[in-house]
C-alpha cells in the first residue's frame, strides 16, 4: 500500500461514513496500525481521536482484518472499520475499502522493516 492508495481509502471510507449518515463522537484506532487510520479519520470527519475505548458513539477502526481476533475483543463497539479486510476473517467490519485473499500479505506505509 503506498500513500497514495491510504489517502484514497480514507477519503472513500469517510465518503461511505457520511453517505450512512452516521455521526460518531470519536473515532478509536487499535494499537498499532489502527491509530494512523483513526488520526487520517479524525481529520476528514471532524472529530477527535478517543483514547478510551469506552466511549460512548465510537467508531473503532484498524488497518486490517486477518484473522479478526483483534477486531472480536472490541465487541462491544457497535462500528468498526478496517482498510483491508481478509475474506476468512471472523469479525466482518461495518466498513471496509478492499478486500483481500487469505494468503497476500500487505505492507502499509508507515510500517518499517526491520533490517
Amino acid at each position: 500500500m503506498t500513500w497514495e492508495d491510504f489517502s484514497e481509502a480514507i477519503n472513500y471510507l469517510a465518503r461511505k461514513i457520511k453517505s450512512c449518515h452516521l455521526e460518531f463522537k470519536a473515532v478509536y484506532g487499535i494499537p498499532r496500525g489502527g491509530l494512523v487510520v483513526a488520526v487520517a479519520l479524525s481529520h476528514r470527519l471532524n472529530i477527535p481521536v478517543s483514547f478510551d475505548i469506552d466511549s460512548d458513539n465510537l467508531l473503532v477502526v484498524d488497518d486490517i482484518a486477518d484473522s479478526g481476533d483483534t477486531l472480536s475483543h472490541h465487541l462491544s463497539a457497535r462500528n468498526t472499520l478496517t482498510l483491508f479486510a481478509k475474506y476468512g476473517t471472523k469479525m466482518v467490519p461495518d466498513f471496509v475499502w478492499k478486500w483481500t485473499p487469505n494468503d497476500v500479505w500487505i505492507v502499509f506505509p508507515w510500517e518499517v522493516k526491520a533490517k
